[in-house]
């Protein structure tokens, strides 16, 4: 009995595992019921509106000439080439260094029709020589760049005054 004892008090203290206090589980949100809510419309405001950007056209192709000629410049423009306006609405300007490729940029409003033409000039600034090209007059619409082309144009003499 007596190395009873000392069993049943270490079976006691290494038999029973000691329980531990239960973890509180932190509390739950408070549930909301999601209630649909409608979104307020907001005024139209037009001052927010962006105007139409201004549209690239990019002139692409060849060119040669049947006209000596000092320099020869590539324009858009509101009007014809034929008959030479007196003083034409042009988007820009581009000399053409030496016949071969042709590349030329200009940037106009939105909706734009537009000739774009090549003009010979003699040494004085003189229209000599022009041509219209192809696809042109056109409107100009669309986003990016928009391009003319490829052509190949050759100018030619102006027709001759009556």
């Amino acid at each position: 009995m007596r190395r009873l004892a000392p069993l049943v008090v270490l079976c006691a203290c290494l038999g029973c595992p000691k329980k531990e206090a239960p973890v509180a589980e932190p509390p739950k949100p408070a549930q909301m019921e999601a209630l649909p809510l409608p979104l307020p419309e907001s005024p139209k405001r037009t001052d927010a509106v962006a105007p139409r950007p201004d549209v690239e056209v990019e002139v692409v192709g060849k060119w040669s000439s049947t006209v000596k000629a000092a320099k020869v410049i590539v324009v858009a423009q509101l009007e014809p080439c034929v008959p030479v306006p007196a003083r034409p609405t042009r988007f820009g300007g581009e000399q053409a260094i030496e016949p071969g490729g042709l590349f030329a940029e200009f940037f106009m409003p939105w909706g734009t029709t537009a000739s774009v033409c090549v003009y010979a000039l003699d040494e004085q600034g003189v229209v000599v020589g022009a041509v219209t090209f192809p696809e042109t007059p056109k409107t100009f619409e669309g986003l990016g760049e928009l391009v003319v082309g490829p052509h190949t144009v050759v100018v030619a003499p102006l027709p001759k005054a009556p």
